[in-house]
């Protein structure tokens, strides 16, 4: 029974071969992927497949983000580049804001845009990190 929880709970862990001792054992260890790594510590967001956009505490705070509140997105698709910004337009993606306080909206059509723009295939979830440079907020693919 617990090899075959074991199995269960641990089946999707990515591990990486390190060396090989003196005794030709050979050494495995859990290799960190982006979403083991990047918790609420990294200014960043995440869009999934459903079109549903869940920030980071951190991306949440660095763009200062309040429930109800509107931002939208800017690309230019021959430079590879995207901007997000507060708008307070009605047609501005409103922020909402869960029980343990991540902010997130959900808009399926976006989808097409960061796939065009970055030239990816979303098979499940991208993450963006967060840049800020003077009033801009700056996002970019990171691998997953």
């Amino acid at each position: 029974r617990l090899a075959e929880f074991n199995k269960k709970k641990f089946s999707k862990t990515i591990v990486k071969e390190v060396e090989k001792s003196s005794n030709e054992f050979l050494i495995v260890k859990r290799q960190k992927t982006i979403g083991s790594t990047i918790g609420h510590g990294l200014p960043a967001f995440r869009v999934d497949i459903f079109g549903r956009v869940c920030f980071t505490k951190a991306g949440a705070k660095l763009l200062d983000l309040q429930k109800n509140e509107g931002v939208s997105f800017a690309f230019n698709i021959s430079k590879e580049q995207a901007y997000l910004f507060k708008d307070t337009s009605e047609d501005a993606f409103l922020i909402r804001e869960r029980a343990d306080k991540t902010k997130h909206f959900t808009a399926k059509p976006l989808l097409e845009y960061f796939c065009k723009c970055f030239k990816i295939n979303i098979q499940k979830k991208q993450t963006f990190k967060l840049t800020k440079s003077a009033n801009k907020f700056h996002f970019s693919p990171l691998l997953n």
